[in-house]
């Protein structure tokens, strides 16, 4: 079975990033509830996989400050 969530340390091994990168973008570029969430009783936060695997696809149009970028530029150029 393929998990679903992984920890901070694990997430960011997965893709390539550091933690530190992971930590820093909580509520901007990542949002509590759909990348990430932090459950009562566990002192860690869980990553979603396929939240973040959207986000390195460049599908998650609802994320924080940049999300929308794409959106904007069809706009912006009239497309």
């Amino acid at each position: 079975m393929t998990p679903k969530y992984l920890s901070t340390g694990q997430m960011a091994k997965y893709l390539g990033l550091s933690k530190d990168f992971l930590l820093s973008n909580r509520g901007s570029l990542f949002i509590e509830g759909k990348h990430y969430f932090n459950p009562s009783g566990i002192n860690k936060l869980l990553w979603n996989i396929e939240a973040m695997e959207g986000w390195v696809r460049g599908y998650d149009n609802d994320t924080g400050v940049f999300g929308n970028i794409n959106e904007m530029v069809d706009n912006i150029l009239g497309g």
